[in-house]
């Protein structure tokens, strides 16, 4: 599998793109979906601020508050993302609020890599066409439990 990711940072975040690479090799592998696109996957990750993320959260999902992660996936159902032939595959946008997910960390006592991991996991899991489940979840654990201290 060759991934590529694009990662724009619009608020300073002290995590990089080797991190981010890595959750999400992770996760396609946890997945099963590390054999898309003959190998080829790539995906856009941007950390914005927590303004910018509640105005992402209320126009696109209706809610008017700060959140973790919004994910925009290129494909509308996991039945067409798998149907897909080309050699590469663009799973879609990851929008990342980092100041969240610091203080997620210190609430949840984890370290900032777990907490970062298993936001990003759960995002990527969203582009891949996953719902809230107890299979989504207990991917994202397994992937972030990596990084536990």
């Amino acid at each position: 599998m060759h991934l590529t990711a694009e990662l724009v940072k619009r608020t300073p975040a002290a995590i990089g793109k080797p991190f981010i690479i890595t959750v999400i090799k992770e996760t396609l592998i946890a997945s099963g979906y590390d054999a898309l696109g003959n190998g080829n996957i790539s995906v856009s990750v941007v950390f914005v601020s927590a303004e910018e993320i509640q105005k992402l959260n209320k126009e696109y999902r209706r809610k008017n508050k700060v959140t973790d992660v919004l994910s925009f996936p290129e494909y509308p159902s996991r039945k067409e993302l798998l149907a897909e032939t080309a050699e590469s595959i663009f799973l879609g946008d990851l929008i990342i609020c980092y100041d969240y997910i610091v203080q997620a960390a210190v609430e949840d006592a984890v370290c900032l890599e777990q907490e970062m991991a298993y936001i990003v996991s759960h995002g990527v899991l969203h582009l891949l066409g996953f719902r809230h489940s107890k299979k989504m979840f207990a991917l994202q654990d397994a992937v972030s439990e990596v990084y536990a201290l």
